[in-house]
């Protein structure tokens, strides 16, 4: 009798684990067929919200105007180390400096916003692999520098906030030759081969040279985070001109494991709607390029009710007039 009672009991732990195990892998979100972003939304509802990122940005319907550009604070000094995380889903590079942390302002965005960290988005093959489009096509790579408004103090609070996170997305395109600058955080990504890995190392790198060259010429809009739980909070650029990987450098992060154990690849979201949201572009020339002579309706922050998705205004909270960066 004793021993049924043992077998039951055993049995029965076996099906709760199996229901567990079971539960936890429908939580968990990813890019394959039973996590991946069309199921987003059942789990975590903002990825359903009508402001998402990242979009495909047709060209054709942009409204040009002037932003100013942006100026990177202490992007000339040499990084002493970086911190690679595998996150599951992307490899997140934090880098440590001796002196203050890089920063940013301009580009529209009325403050200060201090780098949190970068990471990587990439396809299976060089025909896609970008979150964003343009007009509908994909780049190989696109590299998302995510920063945090300094006045809300932290990171975590800024995530609060409609105006809280910058992300500035640059595109890697395919070149012949290898990326150098990019070569030295290749050179560690086999450390963190496996998912929830960390390593930290030195090394010499210059993060202005991830940039593009131009970094006045970009597309401008407000969106979420590209992954759960999406909090619409993001004020996005997307420059125009793509950097430069090798196919070898890529296949380096193509060999990485994701948190399913499987080679993490083609970790991009698909493009969002637009909906009632504008896509501003600025770039050299663009100065004055209004809708007509003598018009302001295309000015931001001006002739528009919708505040919230125009350059210079924090998520509607600031009346436009208070933040001017782009007046002529």
């Amino acid at each position: 009798m004793l021993g049924r009672v043992v077998v039951l009991l055993v049995s029965y732990f076996i099906a709760v684990s199996g229901d567990i195990h079971n539960d936890n892998r429908e939580e968990h979100w990813g890019y394959h067929d039973h996590n991946g972003p069309s199921d987003w939304a059942s789990l975590y509802p903002t990825c359903g919200g009508s402001h998402q990122s990242p979009i495909n940005i047709i060209t054709s319907d942009l409204v040009h105007t002037w932003i100013d550009p942006y100026h990177f604070h202490n992007y000339e000094q040499n990084v002493q180390q970086i911190k690679l995380t595998n996150t599951g889903h992307s490899v997140n590079v934090e880098v440590i400096f001796a002196n203050e942390a890089p920063y940013i302002n301009g580009g529209g965005l009325g403050d200060d916003y201090i780098l949190k960290q970068f990471h990587f988005h990439w396809g299976s093959i060089s025909s896609q692999g970008s979150e964003h489009n343009v007009d509908s096509t994909r780049y190989p790579m696109e590299i998302h520098n995510v920063f945090y408004k300094s006045s809300y103090g932290s990171y975590d609070e800024a995530t609060a906030h409609s105006d809280g996170i910058a992300v500035l997305a640059v595109f890697v395109s395919i070149a012949t030759d290898d990326n150098s600058q990019l070569q030295n955080i290749i050179n560690f990504i086999p450390e963190v081969n496996q998912a929830e890995s960390t390593f930290v190392g030195d090394v010499d790198l210059n993060l202005k040279a991830l940039l593009p060259m131009t970094t006045h010429s970009f597309y401008w809009y407000r969106g979420s985070f590209t992954t759960p739980g999406c909090n619409e909070v993001v004020t996005w650029t997307v420059f125009k001109e793509p950097i430069t990987i090798s196919e070898s450098q890529l296949d380096v992060f193509r060999n990485l494991l994701d948190s399913d154990n499987m080679q993490m690849q083609d970790n991009f979201r698909p493009t969002q709607p637009l909906n009632d949201r504008v896509v501003y572009t600025s770039s050299v020339g663009d100065s004055g390029n209004y809708a007509g002579p003598g018009s302001t309706s295309n000015k931001p922050g001006v002739g528009d009710d919708s505040s919230s998705n125009k350059p210079g205004v924090d998520g509607g909270v600031e009346q436009a007039t208070t933040n001017k960066p782009y007046e002529l």
